[in-house]
């Protein structure tokens, strides 16, 4: 018996002892990555015996951090390499394994997701492929033009024409910025009569007024593009090839008159050749093919006075093109959509059958004629608002006409007093509008008769 109670401290003093390593071995373990309480065999031992006596809970609880021991007692002392399922009852081992698989799942989903809009991204922004091939030796402009010709497409928008050409057969089309700008309906035909369906724009530069466009539809012939930094000699000859007027595959000729700095970093190339309203966006090409300009604006009152920017810089657009929804484009650029003219309101002036009495059917001819001829050049000079020069024009045409009536024809009055009385008005604008509308009321009277 004494022998027995003289064995209890001992027993005592070993469980101590054995508890002490185990807390020192899971201090070690939580101060470095040295040797962890499971690699321990007394702590092993500890906490294996407290899945089955409870006596040894308390001391193997004493290794958990808060976090496991919310989920289950004997959680955290494990082997970095064992996947954190020993010591785990089978159900908790099944819920960490839907665990896992449910964010497999997830990543793999998202990492298909975001495949997925890089295959869009790379669909509508595919870079267009530029090239700057030239001939090996220059021909002459029916060649040019018949290589050109079928590489241009008008373009129709709600405010006017223009004109753009294919950088890239697969769909990708070059213009003017101005052209298109604020707008949302942009309707393209090539040149054998075929709409393009025009997707969306590619890109556009403000200060250099070039945008790209990419379209759907036959495939047109691209125009090699001369290289970014390239601006061709004063004297070379050029061939400028448009749509003035909706005039479909209009070719003119000239020479590069110079090359001027229009900002610090932007050059223009004044060309003689003619730029008419309608042919903006079109290409300017030397005789060995290359695209050197880009046809832009035409200086009012200059004779063959027309400017283009260098087709240079239509690279930096092609490389990194940005899909801009048709939408969008139109919001972003609206600054640039042109203004709506304003109705203009004529004068009311009109005239009975008798301002035709004397007149033969021969000078009611000529005067139905000279009149309708004379009111269409009118209406493009008020539309250039060049008004003074509508009104002299009206002016001298119904002196011409007056001058080939008899005298006996009372048409011939009454285009001396319309003269008189639209000289009475106050400015050119006014005396144009006074003259256009005698010629309109004159005009309409001859038409019934």
């Amino acid at each position: 018996m004494s022998s027995f109670r003289a064995g209890i401290p001992s027993l005592v003093l070993g469980v101590v002892v054995s508890l002490a390593g185990c807390a020192a071995a899971e201090s070690q373990s939580a101060r470095s990555p040295g040797p962890t309480c499971f690699e321990n065999p007394e702590c092993k031992r500890v906490c294996e015996l407290a899945r089955t006596e409870p006596l040894y809970q308390a001391e193997c609880e004493l290794r958990m951090d808060e976090a496991d021991r919310s989920r289950i007692r004997t959680t955290r002392i494990v082997p970095q390499n064992d996947g954190g399922n020993i010591f785990l009852s089978p159900s908790a081992q099944a819920a960490r394994k839907r665990l896992q698989e449910e964010k497999a799942k997830a990543r793999a989903e998202a990492e298909a997701q975001k495949a997925e809009q890089g295959k869009k991204k790379a669909a509508n922004g595919a870079p267009a492929k530029l090239s700057n091939y030239a001939w090996d030796t220059p021909r002459g402009v029916p060649d040019v033009a018949k290589v050109v010709i079928r590489s241009v497409v008008s373009i129709e928008t709600p405010s006017g024409f223009g004109t753009g050409f294919s950088i890239d057969s697969s769909g990708w089309i070059a213009t003017n910025l101005h052209v298109i700008g604020g707008e949302s309906k942009i309707k393209m035909t090539d040149a054998n009569g075929s709409v393009l369906k025009v997707l969306y724009v590619g890109g556009f530069n403000r200060k250099r007024d070039i945008a790209i466009l990419r379209v759907k539809g036959p495939s047109v012939p691209e125009l090699p593009i001369a290289a970014y930094k390239y601006t061709p000699d004063v004297g070379t000859s050029v061939v400028a090839v448009g749509h003035p007027m909706g005039l479909e595959a209009t070719v003119s000729t000239g020479i590069v008159s110079q090359v001027r700095r229009l900002t610090k970093k932007t050059n223009v190339i004044q060309i003689s050749a003619p730029i008419s309203p309608g042919s903006s966006g079109g290409p300017i090409v030397s005789h060995y093919g290359q695209v050197v300009g880009i046809s832009t604006f035409l200086v009012k009152g200059g004779n063959s006075l027309g400017f283009g920017i260098p087709a240079g810089y239509l690279w930096s657009l092609a490389r990194s093109p940005k899909a801009i929804s048709l939408k969008k484009f139109a919001r972003y650029t609206r600054d640039l959509k042109p203004a709506k003219k304003k109705k203009r309101v004529l004068p009311k002036v009109s005239h009975g059958s008798d301002v035709l009495q004397g007149c033969s059917g021969a000078e009611r001819e000529v005067a139905k004629t000279m009149l309708t001829a004379a009111l269409g050049s009118a209406q493009k000079q008020v539309d250039a608002e060049e008004h003074g020069a509508a009104y002299h024009g009206l002016i001298g045409a119904s002196s011409d006409l007056g001058a080939k009536l008899g005298e006996s024809c009372a048409l011939r009055g009454v285009l001396e007093t319309g003269r008189q009385q639209a000289g009475k008005q106050s400015t050119p604008a006014k005396r144009a509008a006074y003259a256009e509308a005698v010629f309109r009321s004159l005009a309409a009277l001859l038409s019934k008769k």
